[in-house]
C-alpha cells in the first residue's frame, strides 16, 4: 500500500496550496520516473496518479474549488479527468462554481463538461453558484445556457437556493 498522508498525496496539497510551481515539478518528477515503461503502462500509471482521489477530491477538483485556471490548464495538460465524479456525484464544474473565480466554469465548459449536469443532490452548477450568492459565476452560467428551471432532490431551483442564501447571509 502506498503512503499517503492526512492531507492527501503531494499533488493534491500543492494544489489546495495554489503552488502551480510545485505542481509542475511533481508532474514532471513522475514523468521521469515513468521513463523505460511501455507508452501504454506509463499512460495508465501517470492517469491514476494524477485523478487520485483523497477524501472525496481529485487535485483538478480541488484546483477547480479554489479556481486556478494554470493549475487546472495543467493538471488536464498531464490527463486530469475533468468527468470524473466524486462519490457525491459532484464534478469539477459544480466544484468551480463554488469559487469566485468565472474563468475556470468557462473552462470547463468550453472543454464540454454540460453545463446543467446534475450531482447526487440533482443539483447544477447553478445551484452550487446560487448557493454562494456568487453572481459573476451565476452570469456566465446564464450566458451559456444553464437551465434557469432545473429542480434539485428537494424540488428547489438555483432560484430558491439563492433567496435562500442570501437571507442567510444578510440575517
Amino acid at each position: 500500500m502506498e503512503w499517503e498522508p492526512e492531507q492527501g498525496t503531494a499533488l493534491i496539497i500543492a494544489a489546495e496550496r495554489n503552488d502551480f510551481k510545485s505542481c509542475e515539478v511533481l508532474i514532471k518528477s513522475v514523468l521521469r520516473g515513468l521513463e523505460g515503461k511501455s507508452e501504454k503502462e506509463e499512460s495508465n500509471q501517470f492517469g491514476t496518479w494524477v485523478n487520485k482521489f483523497h477524501r472525496n477530491r481529485t487535485a483538478l477538483h480541488i484546483a477547480a474549488k479554489n479556481g486556478n485556471v494554470n493549475i487546472i490548464k495543467l493538471l488536464v495538460q498531464n490527463q486530469a479527468d475533468y468527468f470524473l465524479l466524486a462519490e457525491d456525484g459532484t464534478n469539477v464544474l459544480h466544484t468551480s462554481a463554488f469559487c469566485e473565480e468565472p474563468f475556470s466554469v468557462v473552462y470547463f465548459i468550453e472543454k464540454g463538461v454540460p453545463v446543467d449536469i446534475q450531482d447526487g443532490q440533482g443539483r447544477t452548477a447553478l445551484h452550487h453558484a446560487a448557493l454562494q450568492v456568487n453572481d459573476d459565476v451565476i452570469k456566465y452560467l446564464i450566458g451559456f445556457e444553464a437551465n434557469l428551471n432545473v429542480k434539485d432532490n428537494s424540488g428547489k431551483t438555483p432560484l430558491h437556493l439563492a433567496v435562500e442564501s442570501y437571507n442567510n447571509k444578510t440575517t
